[in-house]
């Protein structure tokens, strides 16, 4: 794990020996774990109790790291009192604005500012679909311009147009997305009433959903980890939702500022 103002070095991508090693390893954790995901990443990947609780206890994880936790540990009289300066996560961007008072845009993220927009972009990171809120309804040639931009670059939570290196001025004096986000934060609920496709409120994901008209989706996954349905604020009858599916507001790539 590089430091801050250091360059990330890539590695070799894992050999299918190393892969069915791994599996190997995972099946014994949980013999019920579909191994298949870890060839045909399309699928989509539920983690178990036993492996969630391996993980958690033996694995440390973060947004650009994954790594096993080393069985020795320092007495609690060497530890007492002391400030943990080893956490390797503080430069993370989404962290630091983490403790930010309130997010940077010039209005509330609201389903009405929701609609304006009608467009969404996807996390690079946590890959959650986060919601674009724009001042005013964009015209035709403001949305052109919008897909075009959103063409040419990357985004993870945390980050905000507005501090695109050398950009000047453009659609992005109207459009904005919450900085305030993090990955660890749910679906946004401006969302659910802008557009129609079910996603689950806590990770995402579009699988192994589960609804009522008082709660959110939530998958399968979330619901074995123990995750209850959040109740879903009311929308009215007459509001018409689009589809993220629709290539105005759908993209294949992922982005980040």
């Amino acid at each position: 794990m590089p430091t801050q103002g250091e360059k990330l070095q890539v590695f070799t991508a894992a050999t299918k020996e190393g892969i069915t090693k791994t599996a190997s390893q995972l099946h014994k954790i949980d013999p019920g774990f579909n191994l298949d995901v870890l060839i045909d990443t399309s699928k989509p990947c539920k983690i178990s109790k036993k492996l969630k609780k391996f993980m958690d206890s033996h694995t440390r994880k973060g947004h650009y790291q994954f790594s096993i936790k080393k069985d020795h540990y320092k007495s609690f009289q060497e530890l007492y009192g002391k400030d943990d300066d080893s956490n390797e996560e503080k430069h993370v961007p989404s962290n630091q604005l983490k403790a930010a008072a309130r997010h940077r845009m010039p209005f509330s993220p609201s389903s009405h500012k929701s609609n304006n927009a009608k467009t969404v972009i996807q996390c690079d990171d946590c890959l959650k679909w986060r919601v674009c809120y724009a001042s005013h309804v964009l015209k035709k040639n403001q949305k052109r311009e919008l897909e075009s931009e959103l063409d040419n670059i990357a985004y993870s939570c945390g980050s905000c147009f507005q501090d695109i290196e050398d950009y000047q001025g453009g659609i992005f004096e109207h459009v904005y997305v919450n900085d305030k986000l993090t990955c660890a934060s749910p679906m946004e609920t401006p969302y659910y009433v802008t557009f129609s496709d079910p996603l689950c409120y806590y990770c995402g994901s579009e699988h192994d959903l589960t609804s009522t008209p008082e709660t959110y989706p939530i998958c399968g996954g979330c619901k074995e980890l123990g995750t209850l349905s959040r109740t879903e604020l009311s929308v009215p009858s007459s509001q018409k939702k689009s589809s993220i599916f629709n290539r105005a507001v759908y993209y294949k790539y992922s982005y980040s500022v």
